[in-house]
């Protein structure tokens, strides 16, 4: 067991070191997306702000609430989802989308799902720009709790970390995995608070909130944003939730590392 986390910790700590490559290469992939559009990745952007817009304005009259107040909701809870939801996807085809690399090189592969976060990060960071104009359109005050926000983000980028290196060893392996994920990932956006608030819910049915460990990642980010500290039963919940993954992923990685170019 010892040799499981050996190897992991090495291969995550090589790859750490080698954050110039694989945040150019971050870059590389968002510019060769959208090489010869006019607005580049702000397209995205764009269609997010389009969903998020008509979503807002439609739901807040179906839930009787006040579009200043659900608009701001709705948007600090869907981007950090896009967010969890792309890595988690992407995950399953880490090692698979790279297949010529890893056969041809020796490199440590979580070079390939340091990438794939830093990747999603960056746009997160131009879907942020939704947020400014929300808040700007409904001139919502500014607070010194939304510093806690990049907390949160380091949180989901450590768990997007062992999401990456487990769920891109086991698709690899075994490829029915990934629509499997993209299934859940579709029944999980409507089972989790980001169009509805979680007081909407009582009595036993408020377990679907209190056990979706992706509602409090979202929690951390979203109550931030909108100028709340985050919330301290999830904060410890992500925190537990990130430590168990890390062992999870160390010990199935670190078993199986080197079969994956065999699987491949």
């Amino acid at each position: 067991m010892t040799t499981y986390f050996n190897v992991f910790f090495r291969d995550v700590a090589a790859g750490a070191q080698r954050w110039p490559l694989w945040t150019y290469l971050a870059w590389r992939d968002i510019r060769m997306r959208y090489v010869r559009t006019v607005f580049g990745p702000f397209w995205l952007t764009l269609s997010t702000g389009v969903f998020i817009l008509a979503f807002g304005f439609i739901y807040s009259a179906l839930f009787r609430q006040d579009p200043a107040t659900y608009l701001p909701f709705l948007t600090g809870g869907f981007l950090p989802w896009v967010l969890f939801s792309t890595i988690v996807t992407e995950s399953c085809t880490a090692f698979t989308a790279d297949k010529g690399v890893i056969l041809s090189w020796q490199f440590p592969y979580s070079i390939l799902v340091y990438r794939l976060v830093c990747r999603n990060i960056i746009v997160f960071g131009h879907n942020f720009a939704i947020l400014l104009v929300v808040y700007a359109i409904y001139g919502l005050p500014l607070s010194l709790n939304m510093i806690w926000m990049f907390f949160g983000l380091i949180l989901l980028a450590v768990n997007g970390l062992w999401i990456g290196l487990l769920f891109g060893t086991l698709c690899t392996r075994f490829r029915d995995i990934q629509p499997l994920v993209a299934s859940v990932l579709q029944i999980t956006m409507f089972v989790t608070p980001i169009f509805w608030s979680p007081e909407m819910l009582s009595g036993r049915r408020a377990v679907v909130v209190d056990v979706n460990i992706v509602h409090h990642m979202i929690s951390i980010i979203r109550e931030p944003i909108l100028g709340r500290p985050p919330p301290l039963t999830s904060l410890g919940i992500v925190c537990a939730f990130t430590a168990v993954g890390l062992v999870t992923a160390a010990l199935f990685y670190g078993r199986f590392r080197r079969r994956i170019p065999f699987w491949l």
